[in-house]
């Protein structure tokens, strides 16, 4: 991407336990240096739509990444996602 700000936006829905952990879509820099973090704490049965702007630095970030992460929680237990869609999109 490059520099300027964006809209990181997923559509999921799923089962999650209260304090089982979560899930969080990360944007970071090939280097390792976060762009932007959307947690997603609490799943719907139905889909249901989550968002965050994030900015790309002018310089030294040439080239990004994404993930989907899966966070534990003070009881760890399975967590069940599905992922109807994700985008990134500029904000400008």
């Amino acid at each position: 991407l490059p520099p300027g700000q964006y809209v990181m936006a997923a559509s999921m829905r799923g089962q999650m336990s209260l304090d089982g952990g979560y899930f969080a879509w990360e944007v970071s820099c090939l280097d390792g240096a976060s762009l932007g973090r959307l947690d997603i704490r609490e799943l719907m049965p139905l889909d249901d739509a989550y968002s965050r702007l994030f900015k790309v630095p002018p310089s030294g970030c040439d080239f990004q990444r994404l993930e989907l992460l899966g966070m534990g929680g003070v009881y760890p237990i399975s967590a069940h996602a599905i992922v109807s869609d994700i985008s990134i999109v500029s904000d400008t």
